[in-house]
């Protein structure tokens, strides 16, 4: 659980683990962080009359640690791989405000090898029952 303003949120929420919505937005019920921030960005780009701009995500990804137990290589593995299984699941490469609009992203590798260029853990072997590419 990570405590927010006071507010106890479950690490499955930014880390792609949660089934059912924490956050609802009008018609908009989001099961994970990552398309809420993408989503307020079109919302701000929309209210600025830019609606049309794309939105790029230049840099995503979870540290192994710095701050436990919120950051650890099984969290960052948890996130990885979870945005991983988001982009090569077909239709959920989009976010719930913009379905038809594929988000290019690009992962960022925080910490993810020792000094001596030894992956702390597999961030590509996941398990995915149909890849759509």
């Amino acid at each position: 659980m990570l405590k927010i303003a006071s507010v106890l949120i479950s690490t499955a929420y930014p880390t792609f683990g949660s089934n059912t919505p924490v956050v609802v937005d009008g018609d908009y019920h989001y099961t994970n962080m990552f398309d809420v921030v993408v989503d307020s960005f079109y919302s701000a780009l929309e209210k600025l009359n830019y609606g049309g701009a794309n939105v790029y995500v230049a840099e995503t990804g979870w540290p192994t640690r710095g701050n436990p137990p919120y950051t650890s290589v099984e969290n960052a593995r948890t996130y990885n791989q979870g945005l991983l299984k988001k982009f090569t699941m077909g239709s959920t490469r989009a976010t719930l405000r913009r379905p038809n609009v594929p988000v290019v992203t690009f992962f960022f590798e925080m910490t993810l090898f020792t000094p001596n260029m030894i992956p702390v853990y597999d961030m590509w072997n996941i398990s995915v029952s149909s890849w759509v590419l």
